[in-house]
């Protein structure tokens, strides 16, 4: 079966589920419903940023009936400006409005695209489509959880930018890992064990630069040993020394790391483990 179509297939189920929870009727319009509507106006402004609740909506019932909308996960919102990012819906929001009313909502939504600038204040937006692949798909998951901003901007950069899974780092370690997990499911790539932190910038949302990395490096000493821990780059140059020459007792080791980067070359940097000199085991590695 087509890969895309099974997505599809997928996220139509994904929907209707979501719909059944929000108990929504037939009659619930969409935007591309409220498009076609003469009694109906609406308008998308950007309240400023690319994440989290970022846009507002506006909509103005002329009819002399009660209207009720909703705006699916996974549709994605296009930016008048072409130099701004398009936006993905990752949150259903359902929300009535009466006769000769106007009601003004706010939307939970990210940033498409990494190299593209965050939408100014007051950036207008069109209603856009439905996406049924790959963001589509991060769009149902998400919505049917309880993610950090910067993990769910994280997820959507590594669909849409190829960004590395270990780029979904946060301080909520459960939710971020449940998310790297769905995704390296998805992907067919292991759960990264490491994080990568990066410089975030107002202006131009993604710079590339990363700032920290983190994770857990695990290690066996085979005997009462001074052990040394190094980080070397691809070619075996020193980089960094963890730990020197420390006396271990034979034993599992959780050795916890959380280092500046900044600077560092982009390359593979490859975790070593010396016991009384002697190198013993090479088990873990990251890539910036």
């Amino acid at each position: 079966m087509n890969q895309t179509f099974l997505l599809s297939v997928l996220l139509g189920f994904q929907l209707i589920s979501t719909t059944a929870v929000l108990g929504l009727s037939n009659d619930s319009l969409t935007l591309d419903d409220l498009a076609l509507n003469d009694g109906i106006e609406f308008k998308l402004t950007s309240l400023g940023g690319h994440s989290g609740y970022c846009l507002n909506l506006s909509v103005k019932n002329n009819s002399g009936d009660t209207v009720r909308i909703y705006i699916e996960p996974g549709r994605v919102l296009v930016c008048d400006s072409s130099f701004m990012q398009d936006l993905i819906v990752m949150r259903a929001l359902y929300f009535k409005v009466s006769p000769r009313e106007e009601s003004q909502n706010s939307l939970f939504a990210f940033c498409c695209r990494a190299k593209k600038m965050s939408p100014s204040k007051n950036t207008r937006f069109e209603k856009g489509y439905l996406d049924r692949d790959g963001l589509g798909m991060l769009a149902a998951f998400v919505s049917q959880g309880n993610y950090l901003p910067a993990d769910i901007q994280s997820s959507v950069w590594v669909i849409s930018d190829k960004h590395p899974l270990a780029s979904i780092c946060s301080q909520k370690m459960g939710s971020s890992y449940a998310l790297k997990k769905w995704l390296a499911e998805k992907l067919k790539k292991p759960v990264p064990w490491y994080c990568i932190q990066y410089d975030m910038q107002d202006t131009s949302v993604f710079q590339n630069k990363h700032l920290r990395v983190s994770g857990s490096i695990k290690f066996r000493v085979s005997h009462y040993s001074l052990v040394t821990v190094q980080i070397r780059s691809k070619t075996g140059v020193l980089v960094k020394t963890l730990q020197n020459n420390v006396a271990c007792t034979a034993g599992e080791y959780d050795y916890p790391l959380d280092i500046d980067v900044q600077g560092w070359p982009s390359d593979n940097y490859e975790i070593l483990i010396f016991e009384d000199g002697n190198r013993s085991q090479t088990n873990q590695s990251f890539i910036l």
